[in-house]
């Protein structure tokens, strides 16, 4: 199951608290309504949606993925309990980025998280109208589906 997956590669520090991502903390600017700093305002509205939705969430988490080390956006849990990785990917021109955000998406399913599943993500256009987060959230985390 994937919340094995989660727990056995997220990493905790010597508090016992999940390891941030340590790097570029000038990024983290935008704040959601519940003071969570995320680094874009794509995220910051993602954020903010589950927020008001009452979804619990952690965000810029350390996960590794064998010798990789990714921070997730958002690891999600669900009503049920279940774990849902979310990805946001907001330079969807620049295909360096995009191809190593290609690469995390291959570690991910390497380590045994399921595209549309466990595991999901996000481009900039996905989400210009915010009607479509709340759609991908009652689709992908409040769905009866995910009840079983």
């Amino acid at each position: 199951p994937v919340e094995n997956i989660l727990f056995n590669n997220i990493k905790k520090n010597q508090k016992g608290t999940r390891e941030k991502n340590p790097y570029y903390p000038e990024d983290l600017k935008f704040v959601t309504m519940n003071g969570v700093y995320v680094r874009s305002k794509s995220e910051r509205e993602i954020g903010n949606a589950l927020e008001s939705a009452g979804i619990e969430y952690e965000s810029d988490v350390l996960i590794e993925c064998g010798s990789s080390r990714y921070y997730a956006d958002f690891i999600i849990t669900r009503p049920n309990g279940k774990k849902l990785v979310w990805e946001h990917f907001g330079k969807e021109n620049d295909g360096s980025y995009m191809a190593k955000n290609s690469i995390r998406i291959r570690d991910y399913i390497k380590l045994g998280l399921r595209p549309w599943e466990d595991l999901i993500w996000t481009l900039d256009s996905d989400i210009e109208d915010s009607r479509v987060i709340r759609r991908i959230m009652q689709r992908f985390i409040l769905s009866e589906l995910d009840s079983e």
